[in-house]
């Protein structure tokens, strides 16, 4: 049976409560920001030196084009793994 996916529309499928998606930085919320590459979070996050440092390390090592936050892909399988261990 194919995979039936709904989006939520309060998050709109990025897994947090309205209460955290109410934050923001620099007018961009937790979700936006995750979505960001590293090399746009290393200009947007630079005046963070506790962030900035560490992703610009990542950058430097040619990992620029990963998001900063997990990928829906790799939401995806963790997911799938999580369905497999409730079943087994």
């Amino acid at each position: 049976m194919p995979d039936v996916e709904v989006l939520c529309s309060t998050c709109k499928g990025s897994r947090f409560n309205q209460d955290t998606l109410n934050i923001t930085y620099r007018d961009k919320g937790i979700a936006d920001i995750l979505e960001m590459s590293i090399e746009e979070g290393v200009i947007f996050l630079a005046d963070v030196p506790a962030i900035g440092k560490k992703i610009q390390v990542m950058e430097e090592l040619g990992l620029g084009y990963l998001t900063l936050g997990p990928s829906a892909t790799a939401r995806g399988h963790r997911d799938r793994r999580q369905q497999r261990s409730h079943h087994a």
